[in-house]
């Protein structure tokens, strides 16, 4: 297993570690609970991330982030499955989408668009469900949420579009960051 090899100013990472530093830093950021340094990580790793996560892995990734921080911040709960589930299940049915299309920022912020849209429609149900809280007042609290949640996560997709339009990296094949050295 190679970890990192030049050749010609090409550094070619290692998937297994790309994904190891892709899951610390989204974890790192939403531990962070600064409401400026929170940018919903989700979508935009996910775009960076897609090719090389396989059908469960893409799970395993995002039901881990979501047990490791609910643990972290000791608010495990049923809410922590279902929203792992839920996360899971559109990165699992988005992910089938960002392999058919090339990555641009508009297609990278639709992305952005239709899962976070999709994820606060689940997890806006929790409330009227397990806490019997009324539907209406779930969906009038959920929707400045969701704007703030669209915003962040569209801010954080278009930084890492910049990251890697900047370094040229190569999101059909490995990672390569090319004119890079280390």
């Amino acid at each position: 297993m190679k970890q990192i090899i030049r050749k010609n100013r090409q550094i070619l990472l290692n998937n297994g570690l790309i994904l190891v530093v892709a899951w610390l830093t989204c974890l790192a950021i939403r531990l962070s609970f600064s409401p400026l340094l929170y940018l919903d990580p989700f979508p935009g790793v996910f775009l960076l991330i897609n090719r090389q996560l396989k059908g469960v892995n893409g799970f395993l990734f995002i039901a881990s982030q979501f047990f490791c921080f609910d643990y972290l911040t000791n608010a495990l709960g049923i809410w922590t499955i279902l929203i792992a589930i839920a996360y899971s299940a559109i990165e699992f049915g988005l992910n089938h989408y960002t392999r058919q299309h090339s990555y641009t920022l508009s297609n990278g912020l639709l992305y952005t668009a239709i899962a976070v849209l999709s994820f606060d429609c689940i997890s806006m149900t929790i409330g009227p469900l397990f806490f019997q809280q009324p539907l209406l007042s779930a969906v009038i609290g959920q929707i400045p949420f969701t704007l703030e949640h669209l915003v962040r996560a569209s801010i954080f997709t278009t930084a890492l579009n910049m990251l890697l339009q900047q370094n040229k990296v190569n999101l059909h094949q490995d990672f390569s960051l090319k004119n890079k050295t280390i």
